[in-house]
């Protein structure tokens, strides 16, 4: 595979990998996050606040304060770039829709699946992978990760998506871990990087 190609498979899900829940609500509006903040060990929700147009935005944690755990929300760049991704569970029918928009115009994205959804979906998985679009894990049962104190639970959650995924492609499911609702904390990326899913292959590679 081409340097360039892994490059962007890497980066593919980075944008948008934690903001989600609450963040959701601080990703449109203004209210300044500081630069300064660091991870707390406790569960936090992920934001992020656009605070100049045209620039990156900014995380409740830095670009540096993430990647010990292999984790992103941005790539430390000044190319302007946005990654396309969706989670993809409670979805409500409209990912056919989604995948014609994307296939219609050239587009590559990230859908972020949970277990149910390769449950009930098998076909519109296989659609996904053949028109060229990478699958991450967003978990099973979509819980408050950030709740879980045991690396035997964390991984299960994680596995048994993966399990689903192998059976319906024949294909291991790509490296990539989003956590449900947007909740994280230091111990649980912690937890992510050990199971090498960089939570995103950072907390985005699992």
């Amino acid at each position: 595979m081409p340097h360039s190609t892994r490059l962007r498979k890497l980066f593919l899900v980075l944008f948008f990998c934690l903001c989600f829940g609450a963040g959701r609500l601080a990703a449109h509006s203004r209210t300044s996050i500081p630069a300064s903040s660091i991870l707390q060990p406790e569960a936090a929700n992920w934001g992020l606040s656009f605070q100049e147009e045209g620039q990156r935005p900014v995380g409740n944690a830095t670009v540096a304060e993430l990647q010990p755990y292999h984790a992103y929300y941005a790539q430390d760049t000044n190319e302007k770039i946005i990654y396309l991704t969706f989670d993809c569970g409670y979805e409500n029918g409209n990912t056919p829709a989604i995948l014609d928009a994307l296939k219609k115009h050239q587009v590559s994205a990230t859908f972020f699946t949970v277990g149910t959804f390769l449950e009930a979906e098998p076909d519109l998985v296989k659609r996904m992978v053949a028109e060229g679009h990478t699958l991450g894990n967003h978990t099973w049962h979509h819980p408050d990760m950030s709740a879980i104190s045991t690396i035997d639970t964390f991984s299960e959650e994680l596995n048994s998506t993966a399990d689903a995924y192998r059976q319906i492609t024949g294909e291991e499911m790509p490296h990539y871990y989003r956590p449900p609702q947007g909740k994280y904390s230091t111990e649980n990326l912690q937890m992510a990087k050990d199971l090498a899913i960089p939570p995103f292959s950072g907390v985005l590679p699992m």
